[in-house]
């Protein structure tokens, strides 16, 4: 656990440089992410046919 937090810090820092000394970088990072995420849920929506599960019913 305490290896993960140290993980989540770090790649926070990273980031950070990255968004600080190289703003370009770090916006295609940002769009490649977003259409990363897009792409995921184009497969989501075409493997389910465009809907989504029904509400579970809990008593």
């Amino acid at each position: 656990m305490v290896r993960f937090i140290g993980n989540f810090i770090l790649f926070g820092i990273i980031f950070y440089l990255i968004y600080l000394f190289f703003p370009e970088a770090f916006a295609k990072l940002v769009e490649w992410a977003g259409e990363l995420h897009k792409w995921v849920l184009s497969l989501f929506r075409e493997a389910t046919n465009g809907t989504t599960p029904p509400p579970a019913n809990h008593p």
